[in-house]
């Protein structure tokens, strides 16, 4: 089989931020999805895969391959089958698609003007269109990722606090709803995240870190990625009265 993308032990010191050995691995044809918090190193490590930033600090380690080419001992082919799309169009407003491809096509070596033809008729893109980008809010991850890695961030540190199928997600991090008395009976190391009101008390768990109580096992349900976002970022807060 082909190789895919292989990221291993990236630790990189950032102006007081780092990433915190991330580790992950797609095979070929898998779409990743990444989800965290502002701040929680998902740019930097954007950036890293890119071959934006190297390992100069003797603390910095990690290694990238790509399609069986590694980062740092070949860059060339490694960049060779990277394409990504800006945040701000570098394109001009009046160039249409199929202007694109014939005056961009020629600085990469594999481009074939005959595919490009051939994919802007399957998405169905009028060649007389102008397409920048697109983007999918946090829900629709769940209908086009293969994968899914969680960025967290922890002392000014990125670390992975999951990587895997969307099921394996939803399968280890579930809601648990009950009264606020019986919600401090969870054990503290396995809370995400907390929603404690007048009219709504539940916390996000992490399943895969300890044993829930007996009394409150009918009270869990699966949580969808939006509301993995949300009690993401209530891991430190408490809400009132909301």
């Amino acid at each position: 089989m082909e190789n895919g993308l292989s990221v291993h032990g990236i630790t990189k010191n950032l102006d007081g931020f780092k990433l915190d050995h991330v580790s992950f691995s797609l095979e070929p044809g898998q779409i990743l999805g990444m989800i965290g918090v502002n701040g929680s190193g998902k740019t930097s490590l954007i950036r890293y895969m890119l071959g934006l930033y190297r390992n100069i600090l003797p603390e910095d380690s990690g290694a990238i391959q790509l399609c069986g080419y590694r980062q740092s001992d070949n860059t060339r082919e490694y960049k060779d089958r990277i394409a990504y799309v800006l945040k701000d169009s570098c394109f001009s407003e009046i160039e249409k698609v199929l202007e694109m491809g014939e005056l961009h096509g020629r600085y990469y070596k594999n481009f074939s003007m005959k595919r490009y033809r051939e994919r802007l008729a399957r998405y169905g893109i009028p060649e007389k269109k102008m397409v920048i980008y697109a983007t999918h809010l946090v829900d629709e991850i769940e209908t086009v990722a293969d994968q899914i890695l969680w960025m967290d961030k922890k002392e000014n540190a990125g670390r992975v606090r999951f990587f895997g199928s969307i099921d394996e997600l939803r399968d280890n991090f579930r809601i648990v709803e009950a009264a606020s008395e019986d919600l401090k009976m969870l054990p503290e190391g396995m809370i995400v995240g907390k929603r404690l009101t007048e009219s709504c008390s539940e916390v996000m768990v992490d399943i895969r870190r300890g044993r829930l109580p007996e009394t409150i096992n009918g009270r869990i349900r699966f949580a969808d990625i939006r509301e993995i976002m949300y009690f993401s970022l209530k891991r430190d807060h408490i809400e009132k009265g909301v």
